[in-house]
């Protein structure tokens, strides 16, 4: 195919700075549009997903896990260690992943020191989890 002025050439190896974009993967790849949401041209997408994640019990024990993994100045290796859990299951309470069974909250409770009231609000937080994990 011949050249033509004003048109990039058909050549799958040109460089991809020089391609010229349809106007509707134009506006699907805009700048500060990424992921599967600029792929599907679905402006909420990324924001959907962050609320259902900070409403999900799980999320929420999770992150009060590693708050209290952390006060304490130890790592996922030492505290799974000390409550006898496995690392990845620490980690998958950790990220969110999974409920905690109450005993695993119990081990977890004894292995970080948690004091009485710090103890409580921990078993609450890793029974909602639980709930939440059970179909």
């Amino acid at each position: 195919m011949p050249d033509t002025p004003g048109r990039p050439r058909p050549d799958h190896r040109q460089n991809s700075q020089f391609r010229m974009l349809s106007p509707e993967l134009e506006r699907r790849t805009a700048p500060g549009r990424t992921g599967y949401a600029a792929e599907r041209g679905n402006d909420r997408g990324d924001e959907a997903v962050e609320t259902r994640r900070e409403n999900d019990p799980r999320e929420t024990f999770g992150r009060a896990l590693r708050a209290h993994r952390q006060g304490a100045r130890l790592t996922q290796e030492e505290l799974a260690a000390r409550a006898g859990l496995g690392i990845r299951t620490l980690s998958d309470l950790e990220r969110g992943v999974a409920g905690p069974r109450p005993a695993t909250a119990a081990l977890l409770c004894t292995a970080l020191g948690l004091g009485r009231p710090a103890a409580e609000g921990f078993h609450a937080l890793a029974g909602a989890s639980w709930r939440s994990a059970r179909p």
